[in-house]
C-alpha cells in the first residue's frame, strides 16, 4: 500500500491542528489547568479528544503543515483553543463570584474552605456552585 505525499500532509496537518486546538483548551480550561491534575492526564485527554475529532476536521487543500502558512494556522489554533478555555474559565469565575455574593448576603461567608482550583479561600456555597457549574 502506497500513500501519496499530499494525503500524508493532509493527515499530519489535520492531526497537528486538532491537537493544537484541544491542547489550547486544556491549557486554560477550568478543570484541566489546575496544578492538581497531572500532566499525563492532561496529555491523555488531549490525545483522546483529538483522536475523536480528527475525522470531523476539514483541512484546506494544498496547505502544507510545516510551511509558514501552516505554522501560522498552528499558532492560530492554539490561540483559538486557549480563548475557548478562557471563556469557560470566565463562566466558572462568574458563577463563583455570584455564589460569593449570595453567601455574603445570607451570612454564610464565615464558613470558608480553601479552593482546590485556585488555592484561595472561598465560601462553601461558592464551592458548591462552582462544582455544579463544572459538571454542567
Amino acid at each position: 500500500m502506497q500513500i501519496e505525499l499530499a494525503t500524508l500532509q493532509t493527515l499530519v496537518g489535520t492531526a497537528m491542528w486538532t491537537v493544537a486546538r484541544v491542547g489550547g483548551i486544556a491549557l486554560t480550561a477550568p478543570v484541566f489547568s489546575t496544578p492538581t491534575v497531572p500532566r499525563q492526564i492532561r496529555a491523555a485527554f488531549v490525545i483522546m479528544v483529538s483522536l475523536i475529532l480528527i475525522p470531523l476536521v476539514q483541512v484546506p487543500v494544498g496547505l502544507a503543515p510545516f510551511s509558514a502558512p501552516g505554522l501560522v494556522v498552528l499558532a492560530s489554533q492554539v490561540v483559538i483553543g486557549a480563548a475557548m478555555g478562557f471563556m469557560l474559565k470566565l463562566v466558572v469565575e462568574a458563577v463563583s463570584f455570584g455564589a460569593q455574593l449570595i453567601a455574603f448576603t445570607m451570612g454564610l461567608s464565615f464558613g470558608t474552605i480553601i479552593s482546590p482550583v485556585d488555592g484561595t479561600q472561598s465560601p462553601v456555597l461558592s464551592q458548591f456552585y462552582v462544582l455544579f457549574a463544572v459538571l454542567l
